[in-house]
């Protein structure tokens, strides 16, 4: 979906995976699998659907 922006980072044996919906509308994606061992850092929303990311919402993920 080009209007979502997702990535990993990996640092000292931590992993971070940093997603964005640039969309003004909710967007689809397949985090569910991906973030099932992770830590939810930062959201700009209180209640996220994990494979939902609503209009303009930015996540971070930490793995150890």
């Amino acid at each position: 979906d080009p209007e979502v922006i997702a990535y990993t980072r990996s640092y000292e044996g931590e992993k971070w995976l940093v997603a964005v919906n640039y969309s003004e509308k909710e967007r689809t994606v397949g985090l569910s699998e991906l973030v099932k061992e992770g830590e939810l850092l930062l959201s700009n929303y209180e209640n996220q659907e994990t494979d939902q990311l609503s209009p303009y919402e930015a996540r971070i993920y930490r793995f150890a």
